[in-house]
């Protein structure tokens, strides 16, 4: 019978720069595919700090601003129903909506950002690009009068909102 243990504390030396670039004991780590490996088992607790865990070890990452960059979005509609898609830097894809919600929220420089949220707490800035193009489709919102845009009939606001949670109600 094996024994149980508990993954061990460990400094891994990782940044991720303010343009989600990675870094491993100061070299920037280049090869998307790493990166995306790393991205697997990178989560964000409710204090804002990023870790690392693996089956035997965990340790913390220093996030100057967000993990990835989102950097293209798709529109499409289908019966009526439209949906947003965004790639992010290391080429996921996610569909806008309940699991994958928008916000603008402060960054770590106290500069208010627009971010779509992620799997296990972490997050990805929209890069200018695309919030420019999102911002293209946004739609005044009869119910409340934000401006937003809406994807799996869900709104979400592109207004800085006082309350902090995901902003997306179902429309």
């Amino acid at each position: 019978m094996t024994e149980q243990t508990s993954p061990k504390l460990t400094e891994f030396h990782m940044r991720i720069d303010a343009d989600a670039r990675w870094f491993h004991e100061g070299g920037e780590i280049t090869r998307k595919r790493m990166v995306a490996l790393f991205a697997s088992i990178l989560s964000c607790d409710e204090t804002g700090q990023h870790w690392l865990t693996t089956p035997v070890e965990y340790g913390p990452v220093e996030v100057e601003d967000a993990a990835f960059i989102i950097i293209a979005m798709q529109v499409t509609s289908a019966a009526g129903i439209q949906v947003i898609t965004m790639t992010d830097n290391i080429d996921r894809v996610y569909e806008v909506g309940t699991d994958f919600p928008l916000r603008l929220e402060a960054g770590k420089d106290g500069a208010i950002k627009p971010y779509l949220l992620l799997e296990r707490g972490v997050r990805a800035r929209l890069s200018h690009p695309v919030y420019y193009e999102l911002a293209s489709l946004a739609q005044t919102d009869h119910a409340s009068g934000a401006l937003g845009v809406t994807s799996h009939r869900q709104f979400f606001s592109l207004e800085q909102q006082d309350n902090p949670q995901p902003t997306g109600y179902k429309a």
